[in-house]
C-alpha cells in the first residue's frame, strides 16, 4: 500500500465539491441538522451558479494551478488554525481518555498540516 492509499479520500474524487462552500465544522457547530442541511444546499447552488458564469482572467495572479493551490494553502491555514484549537481542548477541559487522545491528535496534525501550507506558500511565494 502507498502513502497515496493509505490516506486516500473515502469519498469519490469529486464529492468534495459538496462542502465547497461551508466548511463542516461551522455548520455542525452552530446550526441543527436541519438547518446546515438548507445551507449545505445553499452553498451547493452558489457553487454551482458561480461556475457556470464567464470569470474574468487574470494573468496577475498566475496560472489557475497557482491559483488553487494559494486557496487550498489558506484553508490550509484555516484548518490548522481550527485543529489547534481542538488540539487545546484537552488542556482547557476534562475529557474522557479517548476524547483527550483524539484532542492531542489533532494539535499534531494541525503542525503537519502547516508545514504542509508553508511548504506551498514557499514555492508559491510572496502572497500565498
Amino acid at each position: 500500500m502507498t502513502d497515496q492509499d493509505e490516506f486516500s479520500n473515502p469519498f469519490p474524487a469529486e464529492s468534495w465539491e459538496h462542502f465547497a462552500v461551508f466548511r463542516e465544522s461551522f455548520l455542525t457547530a452552530h446550526f441543527n441538522p436541519t438547518d446546515a442541511d438548507a445551507f449545505r444546499r445553499i452553498g451547493r447552488l452558489a457553487y454551482l451558479l458561480t461556475l457556470s458564469g464567464d470569470q474574468p482572467a487574470s494573468e496577475s495572479q498566475g496560472s489557475r494551478l497557482s491559483k488553487d493551490l494559494r486557496g487550498a494553502a489558506r484553508d490550509l491555514r484555516w484548518l490548522q488554525g481550527f485543529l489547534q484549537d481542538v488540539g487545546r481542548q484537552h488542556e482547557e477541559a476534562e475529557l474522557a481518555a479517548s476524547e483527550a487522545a483524539l484532542s492531542r491528535r489533532a494539535a499534531e496534525v494541525a503542525v503537519r498540516i502547516g508545514a504542509f501550507a508553508l511548504e506551498l506558500e514557499v514555492v508559491l511565494g510572496a502572497g500565498a
